[in-house]
């Protein structure tokens, strides 16, 4: 009776273990076997992966221009943080890197966005070079507040975001968190926590322009700060410009067209908590902005008649940037700012 009793349990679980082999994952009438939620999961990582790679192209967290790079990323998709433009089906002109903002656009706010097929075909042979792109700046607008967004006159062709560029994380992001942006007719580096400076060169070839040439020197030896003290003064120092020989090196500079630029941000590493208004809780500003040291040598090759830029743009160098603790009163001082 007991070899019986041993025997009955033996069948029962070798059967019990067929028919979990054939037994889907999800529930009968879901139509997905455990192969196709296998294709599912791994579809899932390859999106987050590419997310990651659209957000952070960069291979490697300090290069210089000669170094090592990760391969050129184009857009598939939407994702789930913003608007990515699908170059794979569409006639849109492709740059090295998409085109990522934080915002949902319409399809007449991604052409406008984009730079021009001609544009793009001209500098088709410079833009198959690593550590490069093709961007659209436009000059910022006083169409959104707190509570009022306008859509009426100029506000008609809003594109938020469309003001600030980050060439540290390839992205519009907001303003705060840019390395460039447009106010104007005038271009500022004058982001959070870091220190910024332009260099204007004059009409000379993009592709000329390396760490050797004249003027440069200043631009790559400029030491950044240790303490938050040092960044305050460094700042107000920039913004009244600092003439070292002929050159002019400034946080702000007026935009003129077919004239090449050298921009230096200084984005340093740290903390800046920030709270929001009837809610309990707080976050940091800097969370997920790629703070680092980079170098970065643009040409405006378009000036359009609605103010907006298109820069063609080449990344020299990037390193690492200090990381500086901020007590509760510097950090409120920043957050106050924004």
């Amino acid at each position: 009776m007991k070899n019986l009793f041993l025997t009955v349990v033996l069948i029962l679980g070798f059967s019990l273990t067929l028919i979990g082999q054939n037994t889907p994952l999800t529930p009968p009438g879901s139509g997905e076997t455990q192969q196709q939620m296998r294709d599912s999961r791994d579809r899932d990582i390859q999106a987050n992966q590419r997310v990651r790679e659209i957000q952070d192209p960069r291979v490697s967290p300090q290069y210089d221009i000669d170094g090592p790079r990760g391969r050129t990323i184009y857009s598939g998709a939407s994702n789930i943080d913003g608007t990515t433009i699908n170059y794979e089906n569409s006639t849109l002109p492709r740059t090295t890197h998409p085109v990522f903002i934080p915002a949902r656009l319409s399809k007449e706010q991604l052409r406008l966005i984009s730079p021009s097929i001609e544009d793009s075909t001209k500098y088709a042979t410079f833009l198959k070079l690593p550590h490069t792109g093709l961007i659209k700046l436009f000059p910022e607008m006083d169409c959104s507040s707190k509570n009022v967004v306008r859509v009426d006159g100029p506000c008609e062709k809003y594109i938020p975001f469309s003001n600030a560029y980050s060439f540290r994380k390839i992205m519009y992001p907001q303003k705060v968190l840019a390395d460039l942006r447009l106010k104007e007719n005038t271009l500022f580096t004058d982001g959070v926590f870091s220190n910024g400076m332009i260099l204007a060169l004059g009409d000379i070839p993009l592709e000329t322009v390396s760490a050797n040439i004249a003027g440069m020197d200043f631009l790559f030896e400029f030491k950044s700060a240790r303490e938050n003290n040092e960044i305050i003064a460094k700042s107000k120092e920039l913004g009244q410009g600092i003439k070292v020989e002929n050159y002019q090196y400034s946080n702000h500079f007026t935009a003129f067209e077919n004239t090449t630029y050298v921009l230096r941000t200084i984005a340093y590493r740290g903390s800046i908590t920030k709270t929001i208004p009837g809610f309990p809780w707080a976050y940091n500003l800097l969370e997920g902005d790629k703070r680092i040291d980079v170098i970065i040598a643009f040409r405006i090759v378009r000036k359009d008649s609605d103010g907006s830029l298109t820069l063609l743009w080449k990344e020299l160098q990037r390193k690492d940037s200090p990381k500086i603790n901020l007590s509760k009163k510097e950090q409120a001082e920043y957050s106050s700012q924004q």
